[in-house]
């Protein structure tokens, strides 16, 4: 049996990618040149790299006819139909993707002062940061094929059950580098592709693969996920405890005691986002009017 991975999964992989290395390069260029001067420079080079790729990028879709000629009439605008919003498939994928988004994010941020609180070498918490950025290459491309092949709602579950477990269980529980680095996998697998599923809620909202609906909901769910992590940078930073760990592992407590508060943050948005589950449930509705082309 061959395993079709669709190009598309291999695409959001990429960025767990760029994760495996960037934390090497980041750590040397902060703890030679400080932040100031590494922001700058990772500018320039963000410019140079990509700047050359938008020439090779291509339309989707040939331009028509009517656009080419310039004395054509043009077509009036159609606007997006926002009538997916009635759906009680949306309203179920929203919720989980909001949740899971609000504390997706935080583990990757602090995990290398984590570590370093853990009394870690610095290339250790570089290693972990960079091992859960692996992770979700693979998290990605597996939870892709998953979606496009399993109850969406079941795959949904698996991934944000999984995640909340290793937040409560490995991370809170962390007193070593072996113990941070499992964490680091099974998050990164299980949390880091969550995002790949947003092609599938999208079909199953719109009842079309190929719906032009689907891309439009793709930007609602990362428009929604990014409000998410907006919101988790203060409620995680009111979190994190003043204390410090004193080097004696014997002597620590759960999450450090300083990153306690995160750690239940985290594990518990996980679970709350595990409900949409209950969507499972939910009677199959009549699919809203796709957009117009």
């Amino acid at each position: 049996m061959i395993l079709k991975i669709p190009f598309g999964n291999i695409r959001f992989a990429g960025t767990g990618c760029s994760g495996l290395v960037l934390p090497f390069l980041f750590e040397q260029l902060l703890s030679k040149y400080g932040h100031h001067t590494t922001l700058r420079i990772w500018g320039i080079v963000l410019v140079v790299l990509t700047s050359p790729v938008l020439y090779l990028m291509k339309p989707r879709l040939p331009v028509s006819a009517t656009t080419r000629h310039p004395d054509a009439v043009h077509r009036p605008i159609q606007w997006i139909d926002w009538s997916f919003v009635k759906s009680r498939a949306f309203h179920v994928f929203a919720f989980t993707n909001f949740f899971q988004g609000l504390g997706y994010f935080l583990p990757g941020i602090y995990l290398p002062s984590y570590a370093l609180d853990l009394s870690l070498p610095p290339i250790q918490s570089t290693i972990v940061l960079s091992i859960f950025n692996l992770a979700s290459v693979f998290g990605q491309i597996g939870l892709g094929w998953l979606s496009d092949n399993c109850d969406i709602y079941l795959v949904m579950f698996g991934s944000t059950s999984v995640s909340a477990v290793a937040v409560y269980l490995l991370w809170g529980l962390s007193k070593s580098f072996g113990v941070l680095v499992a964490f680091a996998i099974i998050y990164g697998l299980s949390a880091g592709g969550f995002s790949v599923m947003w092609t599938r809620f999208g079909s199953v909202v719109s009842g079309d693969d190929s719906s032009s609906s689907v891309l439009t909901l793709i930007g609602v769910f990362g428009f929604q996920r990014g409000i998410g992590n907006i919101l988790a940078g203060p409620i995680s930073s009111a979190l994190v405890g003043n204390t410090v760990s004193n080097g004696s592992v014997g002597d620590i407590g759960y999450g450090l005691r300083k990153y306690e508060g995160v750690i239940m943050f985290v594990g518990s948005v996980m679970l709350v986002s595990c409900l949409g589950v209950g969507g499972r449930l939910l009677k199959p509705a009549v699919a809203p009017s796709t957009l117009q082309h």
